[in-house]
């Protein structure tokens, strides 16, 4: 017979019964006799009555046994009241359960950055670093199967077992491009260490740059001043395009993400000054072409990020004259 209740609780002998009746003819249809004078009916009864005995007997567990389980679950460092009987063991049950439920190993590449952010701050790794940056990372990114302390050439090649994580702390005095320490890399590395599965090989990183160039011709308004009209285009490429609070959720551009066209029109449709924008192009180390060769998109690795290296914008005013400007990023970080 194939029984599967919800729990002991239900492993009575009338449910008992009743599913090994209902089962006798499907099983055997030739058992047609089912009165508990048939011999038959007397073993299932007498198996029955054994089940209900040994079902309950698994359900009585001694408080006992169950503080054992709680030391068992909550590790060596764990101990038990000093008197079980008075304790409260509903309570203590709860706070294992919640243990168990909370977060503490960085299993995916995905757990990475919850980690840090959660208890990174409060970490003796954070404490040896002598300030507060661990507890500043403004990104934090890993990428399964990389080995990002190779060189150039071979880091993006499939790394097994390998998880790499990339860290960017916040920039110092305008930093175009911030980089970590390597005492603040070996903070993080040692924070994670203890929490890695043993057979995962954790490389810490900083972040590498993909530098984009932008271009474009602008139609500006009848009554748009040319100067303020690319000003404004030249901050609102900059802001969209920041590492740290660009992007469609204001906290910074994903890392891999590519740049495309379409980006970028979505950022001058938006300006109150601009009539329409044409010939836009976009350069930079990895591009992706249309089917008309033209750049449609500039790609980028996994463990990279888009920063703006050049803008240069024409706009023609109400008369067709052009005034131009062109924008470079300054080398400070």
């Amino acid at each position: 017979m194939s029984i599967t209740p919800t729990g002991p609780d239900e492993l009575t002998y009338a449910a008992l019964m009743a599913e090994a009746r209902a089962l006798i003819p499907a099983l055997h249809p030739g058992w047609t006799d089912h009165n508990p004078s048939d011999p038959g009916i007397a073993l299932v009864e007498l198996f029955a009555w054994l089940t209900e005995i040994l079902a309950f007997q698994v359900d009585e567990v001694p408080d006992a046994h169950t503080w054992s389980f709680l030391a068992l679950l909550n590790g060596p460092a764990w101990r038990p009241p000093p008197d079980p009987a008075a304790a409260d063991l509903g309570d203590a049950v709860a706070a294992a359960l919640r243990e168990l439920e909370r977060r503490h190993r960085a299993v995916t590449a995905a757990d990475t950055a919850p980690r840090l952010r959660a208890a990174g701050p409060g970490s003796p790794a954070a404490a040896g670093l002598g300030d507060a940056r661990l507890a500043r990372l403004a990104r934090v990114h890993a990428v399964a199967r990389r080995d990002l302390t190779r060189p150039a050439a071979t880091a993006e090649r499939d790394a097994p077992a390998h998880v790499s994580v990339i860290v960017v702390p916040p920039p110092a005095h305008a930093e175009a491009r911030p980089a970590p320490s390597e005492k603040l890399l070996r903070a993080v590395a040692a924070f994670l260490d203890a929490r890695r599965l043993v057979t995962t090989r954790l490389r810490v990183v900083g972040p590498a740059y993909a530098e984009i160039g932008i271009a474009a011709r602008l139609g500006l308004r009848a009554d748009a001043p040319p100067a303020q009209a690319l000003a404004d285009t030249v901050a609102a490429l900059r802001a969209a395009f920041d590492m740290f609070t660009g992007g469609p959720e204001d906290i910074g551009r994903p890392f891999g993400e590519p740049v495309h066209l379409s980006d970028v029109y979505a950022v001058l449709d938006a300006l109150p000054l601009v009539d329409f924008a044409e010939d836009v192009t976009l350069t930079g180390g990895r591009p992706v072409t249309a089917e008309d060769d033209s750049v449609s998109a500039i790609g980028l690795a996994p463990h990279e990020l888009a920063v703006l290296r050049r803008i240069e914008l024409v706009a023609h005013d109400s008369y067709r004259r052009p005034h131009a400007l062109t924008w470079t990023a300054q080398d400070t970080g």
